[in-house]
């Protein structure tokens, strides 16, 4: 997804590359509100391509009404957790990965921050959070350290990635045998790491 989208890796790298250039570290979480648009690429990657497309099973406690239709106490109800996250009323072109959509007109994050994926209310699932921060800090480590570009054929032209999910209960990326990008090093420091990471 990111080698596809080169031009929200640029933009991300702009905006935290400078902890590591000039300060000499990695982005760290106290650094997380000052990285609106890393955390709008964060909430993006979770709308696009939700883990669960549906989530778990509730049932009413007591009898509602719905869009004018009756719902009895007890009736088990199934959020379509991919209908919410592909509603063209919130968010146009849902099939383009755009994480300016969870951003204002100034840059800073809108109010839109509920991952629906995670479930609601109460019953939300209690890794949340720890699966957020995974992402958030894979995010910032991967791009403060790497350059991340399509690869090119022996002709020189840019390759394409496909990208196919499975459907089902629980949504999951079908991987190519093979993924053709270029990744490389963004300096000689990161470069020495990774020789000592596989001489390991």
């Amino acid at each position: 997804m990111l080698s596809q989208t080169i031009q929200v890796v640029c933009r991300l790298f702009s905006t935290f590359g400078r902890y590591w250039i000039i300060l000499g570290f990695l982005p760290r979480f106290e650094h997380r509100s000052a990285l609106p648009y890393c955390e709008a690429v964060l909430r993006e990657v979770f709308r696009w391509r939700t883990i669960v497309p549906f989530a778990i099973p509730h049932a009413t406690s007591d009898d509602d009404i719905y869009e004018g239709y009756f719902i009895t106490k007890g009736t088990k109800v199934l959020p379509n957790v991919w209908a919410m996250t592909y509603d063209e009323s919130m968010y146009p072109n849902p099939d383009r990965f755009d994480p300016k959509r969870f951003l204002n007109t100034n840059g800073h994050l809108n109010a839109d921050s509920q991952i629906l994926g995670f479930g609601f209310g109460r019953r939300a699932h209690a890794g949340r959070y720890g699966a957020d921060a995974t992402v958030w800090a894979t995010i910032l480590t991967v791009l403060t350290t790497f350059n991340i570009a399509k690869a090119k054929d022996d002709t020189g032209k840019e390759t394409e990635i496909e990208t196919v999910f499975a459907d089902g209960m629980v949504s999951s990326l079908q991987q190519p045998e093979t993924i053709q990008m270029q990744l490389t090093p963004r300096n000689d420091v990161i470069k020495q790491l990774v020789t000592n990471m596989t001489d390991v």
